[in-house]
């Protein structure tokens, strides 16, 4: 019963538009950022994958009711204590409208961080860096393998692909790796590529954003205390930026989209995710000093 507004850019919108429909909420549009010339390409070349053109077709009779603009974003909500209104850009015109709720998603990135802690080497193809692979998923370090996402995002075919090639490489080698795998492989990687070139931005720089932008959720801190700032351990010691609950895994990911480096100081220690104090007490209670699954 609720109403709500998905913008952003990439297909994924139209994933999160259909589950929010499949659980009742009314989608009042989808606000795409891509403009219409470069959606026009990529449905042009889409039949080229038939199964994902198979799977867009679904979503879009499931939406057929719902409008879908392109070249469109939100630029504010607006509420007391909850979103009661959007306001939304199409082209060079503004509209706001009362709603409930708005999902905003400008596309995935790598997660690196286990690769970066075991010293994998990374490459960075454009602000946020990938596990750097070689034709049989090899990672620079010796007998540890890398497949899927964390390799550049390349959705569930490639993750199969990768996966099976690095499992039947660490098993029995090389040799042991079939043809059709290594098609598939290409296949799907050249469908991520096609849809990077399409749903990218045209430019890497952001519209003109208010200074009082809130860039880390944890520490309140604002872009006006982040200006002038070179990295983020310029941003960590003079805001405390990427210092609070989360440590970094939001706002790491927005510095890096405002030109800051997203890791200061080398890679995070270990936990890689925050643990309840319960869960670390379970674990030093135990007679063992190194019991399976605990952290060292």
């Amino acid at each position: 019963g609720q109403r709500w507004l998905v913008a952003g850019r990439g297909p994924l919108l139209l994933a999160a538009a259909a589950t929010l429909q499949r659980h009742g909420a009314r989608v009042l549009g989808i606000c795409e950022r891509t403009p219409g010339e470069r959606l026009r390409r990529f449905a042009y070349r889409l039949p080229r994958w038939p199964g994902k053109a198979a799977q867009a077709l679904a979503l879009r009779l499931q939406l057929a009711r719902v409008a879908y603009r392109h070249d469109s974003e939100v630029l504010a909500a607006y509420g007391d204590g909850r979103v009661e209104e959007v306001e939304f850009r199409q082209g060079t015109s503004r509209r706001r409208v009362a709603c409930d709720g708005v999902a905003v998603g400008q596309g995935l990135v790598p997660d690196v961080e286990l690769a970066r802690l075991l010293g994998c080497a990374l490459e960075t193809p454009a602000r946020h860096p990938r596990v750097r692979v070689d034709g049989w998923q090899r990672t620079s370090v010796p007998g540890v393998h890398a497949a899927g996402e964390a390799c550049g995002i390349g959705g569930r075919d490639c993750a199969l692909a990768e996966g099976a090639i690095a499992g039947h490489v660490a098993a029995a080698g090389e040799d042991a790796v079939p043809a059709t795998l290594l098609r598939q492989r290409r296949h799907a990687r050249a469908f991520a590529a096609w849809l990077q070139a399409c749903f990218e931005p045209v430019s890497q720089t952001w519209p003109a954003l208010p200074a009082d932008t809130l860039i880390c959720r944890c520490e309140d801190v604002t872009l006006a205390q982040l200006e002038g700032l070179s990295d983020a351990r310029d941003a960590k010691l003079a805001t405390r930026c990427g210092m609070g609950a989360c440590q970094g895994r939001v706002c790491g990911t927005a510095m890096a989209e405002l030109g800051l480096s997203a890791v200061a100081g080398g890679p995070r220690r270990p936990p890689l995710f925050p643990a309840r104090l319960d869960t670390l007490a379970g674990v030093s209670r135990s007679t063992d000093p190194n019991p399976p699954g605990a952290y060292r």
